[in-house]
């Protein structure tokens, strides 16, 4: 899961949990609702912080999904996207993101808070190991966020709320670009908690409506990826919602031909950001508890 190891977290950028849940009972605290999002467990301090989130990441996403609609493709669609094409796909999986359409059995996404050990468990797909959800948060603290592949749930860790980051960009905050190519890898857009939870919201989408994804974090990777790929690579969602929220005109000029698609999935991207770890073990038989 997850968008950035650094966004993933999603980061962006973020971490993967294969898995079939089970609720044995109701979460300690009432649900919240914002749209047809469920937080749960979350405290009311913290389920008032998200909701703010999510609105914050709905307005940017309009914008976003304004944009996908021009006849002539923006700077921001050709670099993260290129083939004009595919509008209508990222189009739709943005607008998914702010209605919180449920896909098939898994309904729509839910933010879970975990508060102790023992609320969500899970299998190991791979090792048959019995692993907690909480403990994962006390061993990887940077790693804030993490969902849930086949199944509805968005783990939120209580470092996602006191990590020292920030809530939202500056305005006007946009990736510097230089000798024709951004500076950095982008991974400080995974120092923003808006991007972190776009970042979840996005991979839950499009995993759920094509049952594939790619894994490409760093920026410059990213703008590389051949059409289809990029529409399943969630930090591409995010670095092009971020470059319209924060009005960016400067982009590499890349060609219109980009490498083919084959030539980045068959190598993982493992870099690591500041705020983020590892991939998630693939998992099974999860159970939610309180």
């Amino acid at each position: 899961m997850a968008f950035l190891t650094g966004l993933h977290l999603s980061l962006f950028f973020y971490t993967i949990l294969h898995l079939s849940p089970t609720c044995k009972s109701a979460n300690k605290y009432g649900p919240v609702r914002f749209g047809r999002y469920n937080i749960l467990n979350c405290s009311p301090t913290n389920a008032t912080h998200l909701s703010h989130l999510l609105k914050s990441v709905n307005s940017a996403v309009y914008s976003a999904i304004n944009d996908t609609e021009r006849n002539t493709p923006s700077g921001a669609y050709n670099t993260f996207f290129n083939d004009i094409t595919y509008s209508t796909f990222v189009h739709d999986i943005l607008t998914m993101t702010i209605t919180g359409r449920a896909l098939g059995e898994q309904g729509s996404p839910i933010f879970w808070c975990v508060q102790g050990l023992n609320e969500i468990r899970y299998v190991d797909r791979n090792s048959g190991s019995l692993n907690d959800m909480w403990t994962r948060c006390e061993q990887h603290p940077r790693n804030v966020l993490q969902g849930m592949h086949g199944s509805s749930f968005i783990v939120v860790c209580p470092q996602f709320f006191t990590l020292q980051i920030s809530d939202r960009p500056p305005e006007e905050h946009c990736l510097r670009v230089r000798h024709n190519r951004f500076k950095g890898n982008g991974y400080e857009m995974g120092f923003f908690r808006m991007w972190l939870v776009l970042s979840e919201l996005v991979q839950y989408y499009v995993y759920a409506y094509t049952g594939s994804e790619t894994d490409v974090f760093d920026v410059n990777k990213a703008t590389w990826l051949g059409g289809k790929a990029s529409t399943r690579n969630t930090a591409n969602y995010v670095y092009y919602v971020a470059s319209i929220y924060g009005n960016c005109t400067d982009f590499p000029i890349l060609p219109v031909a980009r490498p083919p698609e084959r030539e980045f999935l068959a190598v993982p991207d493992n870099s690591t950001s500041e705020i983020g770890a590892g991939i998630v073990p693939d998992v099974q038989n999860v159970t939610v508890s309180t």
